[in-house]
């Protein structure tokens, strides 16, 4: 005879197997999901704590190397250094101004701890700050002083204590040879620079359980924990704690994160219990609420869901509608969903509008030449006519034309080197100054360690024509156009400025500001727009002039290194 089961029994079976194991399942899905967020989260969080001490490392260092740069190329510690080396009488003239030289070196910046000197007839200088010695150190004469072949060297030095009593100081070397750049490569003397490592710490941003390493290979140079210094980074207590690492490319140096686990450790715990208790509470109660609950909660996640797959696959106008009456933490999840969504979908539509602008920009530059290819092949045919009659000046001038056409025809949108940029500008400059009656001289100061740094094309020429056009006509002097750059942070800064007959106050102001399109100064406009579709918000211009009294143009890019 068959048995009846009875309601209690059947209500827990079927609440296993619709409700229960469903939602348990559903559960671990979640927390799964959770999991690789917060396990992501953690990674960029390291990844960026990394990065952020390595620039703040370079940062730094910058500082210190640009006071050891000057200090090394100084043409009269140079002749001062000379003249010891040939064993010259120095007078104690010459003495104190090496002392002065050493002592404002060493006191020119906070955490400097002394300088050390070697010339290249092995003749020892040293400033002990701590005591304000040139003649008694216990550490500043026995500086390892590295062999050098260009730029600076960096080392770990020695841990130092003060004569007072206070704490410990581990030093960090910067060494670089004495320059002569009448002769580079004759050896003058080796200068080291010992800074305290503290001097990294107070800058480099950590979370409270974090720790960061700065390491020569395994071993410790540098931390918070002094306790750790010249120990073996893997001795380091790893429990509860992820590991990532950055080589700074400077330096050659480790960076070393121990990122805590704890907060994370400690979110999964809550959000696991938090679950837990649920899935109680709903195995408690929920075989009295299953009909009328299971409906409408599967629907939703089934919508959701469903949405999720539809923006998977490029469908990012879905939109999922909260229900009335429905469970707070669904609509939650529904109102999130649909403002990442829109989100989303707005940046894809602003990608693709400035996408659509820089192609139009290109298609206009495109349709503005009239069969240049044809052109290019009749100034050829031009030039050898030229030639035959003996016509050098013309034949150079269609020389330069047909250069400059042939370089603006090239790789249209894309970046050159510097290099490229300015053999572009002085073919233009050739045909230029043909229109002046007056001799115009161009002077090009760019650093030869930014000549492979790339830019994009002819970003420089509408300033150079406005000069050409309206700086320098009706002059009666010398027109005189500088172009010279440098590198400002992670930016270069390129400098234009011209002696001609500037401008006025009013035209000053409309022309800096950027959202103005003015009459006349098409070329400034487009070069604005140029900026913000290649660079975006790391590009800067501004204009600096006055009536009668010439113009300077600061245009601000981000270079890319030559072989990048």
């Amino acid at each position: 005879m068959h048995k009846n089961r009875t309601l209690r029994r059947s209500l827990i079976m079927f609440g296993v197997r619709f409700l229960i194991l469903p939602l348990v399942i559903f559960s671990f899905f979640m927390q799964a999901r959770i999991w690789k967020m917060i396990w992501e989260s953690m990674r960029e969080n390291m990844d960026q704590e990394l990065r952020t001490a390595s620039l703040v490392m370079d940062m730094t260092l910058d500082t210190y190397t640009t006071v050891l740069y000057d200090f090394c190329t100084d043409d009269e510690l140079v002749e001062l250094i000379e003249k010891i080396n040939e064993d010259t009488a120095v007078s104690e003239t010459d003495r104190n101004y090496l002392r002065r030289r050493l002592d404002h070196l060493g006191n020119q910046l906070d955490g400097i701890e002394g300088v050390t000197l070697l010339t290249a007839g092995q003749k020892l200088f040293f400033y002990d700050r701590g005591i304000a010695s040139f003649t008694v150190s216990t550490w500043a004469d026995q500086v390892t002083i590295p062999e050098i072949e260009g730029g600076f060297v960096y080392q770990s030095g020695a841990t130092i204590q003060p004569t007072d009593g206070g704490r410990e100081k581990h030093l960090l070397q910067i060494g670089r040879r004495i320059i002569d750049y009448r002769d580079i490569n004759r050896a003058i003397g080796t200068v080291v620079l010992s800074i305290d490592q503290e001097v990294f710490w107070e800058m480099i941003p950590q979370m409270a359980d974090s720790r960061i390493y700065i390491c020569d290979g395994e071993r410790v140079i540098a931390s918070k924990d002094f306790e750790m210094i010249d120990q073996m980074v893997t001795t380091a207590d790893a429990d509860g704690y992820q590991i990532g690492s950055l080589a700074n490319e400077r330096t050659g140096w480790l960076i070393y994160d121990y990122y805590s686990m704890k907060d994370n450790q400690r979110a999964l715990l809550n959000q696991t219990v938090v679950w837990i208790v649920c899935l109680l509470v709903i195995g408690l109660f929920g075989y009295a609420m299953l009909t009328m609950l299971i409906n409408p909660v599967l629907t939703e996640v089934q919508e959701m869901v469903s949405a999720m797959q539809k923006m998977e696959q490029g469908d990012y106008s879905v939109r999922v509608d909260p229900e009335q009456g429905s469970f707070l933490e669904l609509n939650q999840i529904a109102v999130g969903f649909n403002e990442l969504a829109g989100k989303t979908d707005e940046l894809r539509q602003e990608a693709r509008r400035l996408l659509m602008e820089q192609r139009t920009a290109e298609l206009s530059a495109l349709e503005a030449q009239i069969d240049p290819h044809f052109l290019y092949n009749t100034l050829d045919t031009i030039n050898w006519k030229a030639i035959e009659h003996e016509d050098y000046e013309v034949s150079g001038m269609i020389g330069a034309l047909a250069d400059i056409m042939q370089y603006s025809m090239q790789r249209m949108g894309r970046t050159v080197s510097f290099w490229e940029e300015v053999e572009w500008l002085k073919h233009y400059i050739t045909l230029q100054k043909e229109r002046l009656t007056q001799k115009l001289e161009l002077v090009i100061e760019i650093p030869d360690e930014l000549m492979d740094y790339r830019i994009h094309k002819l970003l420089l020429q509408p300033f150079v024509e406005n000069a050409v056009r309206h700086g320098f006509r009706g002059m009666e002097t010398v027109c005189r156009l500088r172009i010279h750059a440098h590198l400002t942070g992670r930016q270069v800064h390129i400098v234009i400025e011209d002696n001609g007959a500037g401008m006025k106050p009013e035209v000053l102001e409309q022309l800096n500001k950027p959202e103005m399109e003015m009459t006349g100064h098409v070329g400034i406009t487009n070069v604005r727009k140029r900026l913000e579709l290649y660079y975006g918000e790391d590009a800067g211009l501004y204009f600096e002039s006055g009536e009668n009294a010439g113009t300077t143009v600061h245009l601000f890019v981000s270079g890319i290194p030559g072989g990048q």
